[in-house]
Formats: structure tokens, C-alpha cells, sequence
């Protein structure tokens, strides 16, 4: 079982994972990995965890296998590989012994250890090139791929091992509901659309169990993970119904002041905002942030998105006041309480350096453009959406300026890189599409203008 759609047998009643299989391919995978190469190795048994570590080394008598265990607190992962790697290097690294300090309901973003797995995931690569097993019960995984979701899609494999009972009978509906966490912003259009699918499908033998085996919250990430493929496809109409029914389950099943009532209330805004239903999206923005400001530490980065989301919609609407003020208080949050070069600093940086270009504050603008444009270049993917849409706003700036073949190098790459990630049909494509035709066009007037 390699992927985590595969993992979700576990809740449909499947027989659970035969751990000499699971074992095998994972052996078949060490042998031929080539570089850096992320696995995750799953099992809620600690003794069973420390059995299959063993059984792997006796079955790869050929590698040098170096283990490293992290049972206390930590702020980076690559550090201590740096600090412990032996010299020469290991054919491969086994990581164990997080659990011990990462408790099970913890918020996953509230931790620097998840956080700086996000932000250094490029750096992986180069400082560690061999294949690195991290071995955790489920729902570690689950902290991992929702506080750290681009590091978690550069994995290779899932291999889940069976714990002996009763630790085994957690397992079925903590790996369900690890399919809630996907970094759409990663996937192809190809990869949307396929995902879109698996989520139909699971939706459907989901709403045809018995009604003593459904669970609610399990059916509501589900459908909200479905709306957001749907809303990042620009498929506004058919978004919004998945939105508001993830939002009522969880009205119903879960207290008033949930952080996932919040994220739905959220996720519904952004759709309304989307579409221009502005006094709608207000509403519920301001109901979202006053639940994370009751559930939340206040300087939490949670509280930042909310503002930052809010401050758009004022934005918008013209309310540009409001919207530095909100703006500026979400960028002091998270530059309190995240890593130096996380992605969600340089989100914020782009968020006010959009407010000064429309309030012509040409040079203030330009230089939060850079310096988020700059983290997310050595955070994120070369072809990641996040350096389009900073590329589009940093040449419309360029344009504005006058510095017209900076603008149309920074239109084009916008360009290439939203048509990899959303196809060329995609609402945004053909947004950057219009501007760089337009740009062309009084470009190629403005050099036809004779010489004053």
C-alpha cells in the first residue's frame, strides 16, 4: 500500500495490511532508491514498529542502514541529520521516536518541528540524498500532512503495518481521515480531475455503509476536501452545495466553537468572495474569526489566515483602511510564530503589497513583492501556483513602472507555470492570458512611438 487513497481500505472492512507483504515491497524500494526519497512508515504498535525496523535490516544485509532516533523535542529534522549523518554517508535512514513528544491532538501547525519540515523540503534534496523511512503511528502522518503539506507530497511511499490488538482497532478510522489533507496547489489538472474521482468514489461507499458504521466527520472532510478540488478547478457551482453540507455535519456533530466549524465557514467565505457575494462573505469571515480568537492562543498563525482572508474582501470592496489594518496584523502574527522563510510570511507580504499597488505605493509594494517572491522561490517548487500569482501581480506592478521586459519575463512564467498546474481552460490561465496579450499590444505601441 503506497499511496494514501490505498490506505482508506482499512475503514471499508478490508482484512488489515499483511506486514510481510507491506515489508517485502518496502525492501524492493530501498534497494533500487536512487537520491533523496521520502518514506513513510506507519504502524500504531511501538514493539511492532521496532520489529519491522529490525526484520528490514536483516533483509538488506547489502545497505547501510543508520537510525536515528528523535525522542525529545526538536526544532529542525535537517539540522539533526546534518549533525548526525555518518561520514561516508548511510545507503539509507531510518527516523523514529517522534511520537514521544508530538501528542496525538495536538494543532499541527502550532508545532516548529512540522512547520520547518514545510520550509525546508526543498533542502532535503541536497543534504541528505538517500532514502529516509520515518517511522510513526497514523496519526503522526496526519499531524505531518496537515501542518506540513508540501513536504508530505514529495513522499514516495505509505506502507502501513497491522498493530497486534487492541492497539490495531484505532487505526481503521484515523487512516480514513487522513485523506482530508491534499496539497491541491501541488497537483496537476490531470492529477485534480483524478483526485475529484477517488473522492467520488470513497464519498459513495461511504454514504453505502450501514448507518451504524458511517461517521459523520469522516463524511464531512471528505466532502470539504471535495469542494476545495472543486473550487480550485473554478467549478464554483458545484462547490458551493459541498461546502455548505460539510458545514452543517459539522455544526452538528461538533461544539460551537470547533476549529473545523471555523474552517468551513472559511473555506464557504473564499467561495462567496470568489463569486461577489460580499456581505455574505463578510459575514461568515467575521464568524470564522471570532471562533479562532475564542479556540485559538492569540498570536496563533490560524488567526492570521482569517485576518489576511478578511482584509481581501475589504480590499474589494474598497474598505482599504481596514484592510492594512487586518493586513498588518496577520503579518506580525506570523512573523512571531513562524520559521523566518515559511510560505505563509511571504502569503501576507504579497496580501499588502497588493493594497499599496492600488493605493500607488509603487516602491512599498515592490519591496514586499521581492521579499516574499524570494522566500517562496527557496520554499516551494520551481513550478509552484503561488510563484505565478506573484509573478502576474509583480509584472502588472513592472507595467505600471514602465519596466516592460522585466513585466512581460514575469508574465510569461506566470503564464507556463498556471497552465501546468491548472490547464489552460482554468479561469486564472486565462486571466494572465488576457493581461499578457494586453501588455503585448501596448508594449508594441509604445516602441512604435517616435522619440520625443
Amino acid at each position: 500500500m503506497s499511496n494514501v487513497a490505498s490506505a482508506s481500505s482499512l475503514r471499508f472492512n478490508a482484512p488489515p495490511p499483511d506486514n510481510d507483504a507491506q515489508r517485502a515491497t518496502l525492501v524492493r524500494e530501498l534497494r533500487v532508491a536512487k537520491g533523496f526519497t521520502l518514506i513513510f512508515a506507519l504502524c500504531n504498535s511501538v514493539e511492532e514498529r521496532t520489529r519491522q525496523r529490525t526484520l528490514l535490516q536483516n533483509e538488506l544485509p547489502a545497505l547501510r542502514i543508520q537510525e536515528i532516533a528523535v525522542r525529545r523535542e526538536i526544532p529542525h529534522l535537517l539540522d539533526v541529520l546534518r549533525a548526525t549523518l555518518e561520514d561516508p554517508l548511510p545507503d539509507a535512514v531510518f527516523v523514529y521516536g517522534m511520537e514521544n513528544w508530538i501528542p496525538r491532538d495536538v494543532v499541527p501547525r502550532s508545532i516548529p518541528f512540522i512547520l520547518n519540515l514545510n520550509a525546508a523540503r526543498n533542502h532535503f534534496i541536497a543534504d541528505c540524498p538517500r532514502p529516509i523511512v520515518i517511522w510513526m503511528p497514523d496519526y503522526l502522518m496526519r499531524t505531518i500532512a496537515a501542518g506540513a503539506p508540501d513536504f508530505f507530497s514529495v513522499r514516495s511511499g505509505i506502507y502501513t503495518f497491522a498493530s497486534p490488538l487492541p492497539e490495531a482497532q484505532e487505526a481503521p478510522r484515523q487512516t480514513f481521515q487522513m485523506l482530508g489533507y491534499t496539497e491541491m496547489a501541488g497537483l496537476s489538472f490531470e492529477g485534480k480531475q483524478q483526485r475529484i474521482a477517488e473522492l467520488e468514489d470513497l464519498r459513495t461507499r461511504l454514504q453505502n455503509l450501514p448507518q451504524e458504521q458511517r461517521e459523520p466527520l469522516d463524511e464531512a472532510t471528505i466532502i470539504n476536501e471535495l469542494a476545495e478540488m472543486y473550487y480550485a478547478m473554478a467549478r464554483y457551482d458545484e462547490a458551493s452545495p459541498l461546502y455548505n453540507e460539510a458545514l452543517e455535519i459539522r455544526r452538528k456533530t461538533l461544539p460551537p466553537n470547533h476549529h473545523d466549524i471555523s474552517q468551513s465557514l472559511n473555506h464557504l467565505a473564499t467561495l462567496y468572495k470568489a463569486t461577489g457575494k460580499y456581505n455574505e462573505a463578510e459575514e461568515l469571515y467575521q464568524e470564522a474569526l471570532a471562533i479562532c480568537r475564542k479556540s485559538l492562543p492569540i498570536n496563533y498563525s490560524d488567526i492570521a489566515r482569517n485576518l489576511s482572508d478578511l482584509a481581501e474582501l475589504y480590499l474589494l470592496s474598497g474598505n482599504f483602511a481596514l484592510a492594512e489594518t487586518l493586513n498588518l496584523e496577520a503579518l506580525k502574527i506570523k512573523r512571531e510564530t513562524l520559521p523566518p522563510n515559511y510560505p505563509d510570511i511571504a502569503l501576507s507580504l504579497n496580501n499588502l503589497a497588493e493594497l499599496y499597488q492600488v493605493l500607488r505605493r509603487y516602491d512599498e509594494a515592490a519591496r514586499l513583492y521581492h521579499e516574499a517572491l524570494e522566500i517562496w522561490r527557496k520554499a516551494l517548487a520551481p513550478d509552484h501556483l503561488n510563484i505565478a500569482f506573484i509573478n502576474s501581480n509583480l509584472a502588472l506592478l513592472y507595467q505600471t513602472l514602465g519596466r516592460y521586459k522585466e513585466a512581460e519575463t514575469l508574465y510569461l512564467e506566470a503564464l507556463k507555470i498556471s497552465q501546468r498546474a491548472l490547464g489552460n481552460d482554468h479561469v486564472y490561465t486565462q486571466e494572465i492570458r488576457k493581461y499578457l496579450a494586453r501588455f503585448q499590444r501596448t508594449y508594441q505601441l509604445d516602441k512604435e512611438q517616435p522619440s520625443q
